[in-house]
């Protein structure tokens, strides 16, 4: 007969005593955890800070790689947002007419009018820098210069630009309108008043010719405002054509009568410029247009106007441009945003919208913002 198997015992195991080595290996493992405790963890977030802010600081470069890198993800630079009713659609920057007598703004459309002003005026250089948009224009910066880098502080744009500015090969006209475009650009633009130009990252006294860099520049009366103006005649804008007839140029000019006189301004504007002007400017409006009325009354323009052709007149002239010189002309004297133009009086009458050349510019902008546009 088999023997049953006996059953496995359940005495408990004997627990041994723990070593000394194992002991020893927990007690390091706490005492490295706590050297890795808050306090280290702080300090290594305020060493990493400190070395990002140094490069930032040092390294002015870095600085304007990391804004060029976030403008264009909806993330901008410093500077105030613009603020107001009418924010700004368009860059103005300034370039020399075909003759280099006058400076001409150019605008160019914005993708996205919510950039600041530290942005804006990155761009404005760098459109200088790249040229005009065709052979009607002659650039004012001399080829091969190179942005440093353009901040905005307060109601300043301090603009660095490369020792390639001073290579123009001399001429104070050519190193005035250097400065000019500078600054008229990056003053058209509402948060900015003063503008700082450096070269290699330093101040200088003055430019080769002698034109003085070394305290922030303001805007005087504004651009093409050098001629010697008659003395006890009202002055104001006019806006003209230049010569290739495909960009307005605001110029500083003065006519007879009351500042007010709004018909006055006008005869200026619809006539043939004065000599030397007529070199390089001519009229937006037909030979032979006669104002018949013109008045700024409760924020609404009437005019009325006539030409012995009306009908056909504007087949050889460009009818946007005539409306814009006229209503930016005007709003030098008085800020208007109604409008009643007409053609000829009496039963005659006829609306200006009702000819083929202006029945589309009816809900044109009053003053327009953006004129001389060319895309990007």
């Amino acid at each position: 007969m088999a023997t049953p198997k006996k059953p496995k015992s359940s005495k408990p195991k004997s627990s041994k005593p723990k070593s000394s080595k194992t002991s020893n290996q927990k007690e390091q493992k706490k005492s490295a955890m706590s050297v890795f405790g808050p306090a280290y963890i702080v300090a290594l977030i305020f060493a990493v800070i400190l070395i990002a802010v140094l490069v930032f600081y040092l390294f002015p470069e870095f600085k304007e790689w990391i804004k060029s890198k976030r403008t264009t993800e909806g993330v901008t630079g410093q500077g105030p947002k613009p603020t107001g009713e009418q924010i700004p659609d368009c860059l103005p920057v300034y370039f020399y007419d075909s003759t280099s007598q006058y400076l001409v703004p150019v605008h160019m459309p914005l993708r996205d009018d919510a950039m600041f002003t530290d942005v804006k005026a990155r761009r404005i250089v760098e459109r200088l820098i790249g040229g005009p948009p065709n052979d009607a224009l002659q650039g004012v910066m001399p080829k091969g210069t190179r942005i440093n880098g353009v901040s905005f502080d307060m109601d300043m744009v301090t603009v660095d630009l490369s020792e390639d500015l001073v290579s123009y090969g001399g001429g104070s006209a050519l190193e005035q309108g250097i400065v000019d475009s500078l600054l008229y650009s990056l003053t058209e633009l509402k948060d900015v008043k003063q503008v700082q130009i450096k070269i290699g990252g330093k101040k200088r006294d003055y430019l080769p010719e002698g034109t003085p860099i070394d305290q922030p520049l303001e805007r005087d009366k504004g651009p093409n405002s050098n001629r010697s103006m008659p003395e006890g005649q009202p002055s104001g804008y006019i806006y003209f054509l230049e010569r290739s007839g495909q960009f307005l140029v605001p110029v500083l000019m003065s006519w007879e009568g009351n500042e007010n006189d709004a018909m006055a301004k006008l005869t200026v504007l619809y006539s043939p410029p004065p000599e030397p002007m007529s070199d390089s400017l001519v009229s937006p409006a037909p030979e032979g247009m006669r104002i018949l009325k013109c008045e700024i009354k409760d924020g609404k323009l009437t005019l009325v106007l006539d030409h012995d052709n009306f009908a056909n007149v504007f087949k050889e002239f460009n009818a946007r441009d005539f409306l814009e010189a006229t209503y930016l002309t005007l709003d030098d004297l008085e800020s208007f945003r109604d409008k009643d133009i007409t053609v000829g009086t009496g039963q005659e009458a006829v609306e200006l919208w009702k000819y083929s050349a202006f029945e589309k510019l009816e809900k044109m902008q009053i003053p327009p913002t953006c004129f001389n546009v060319v895309k990007e």
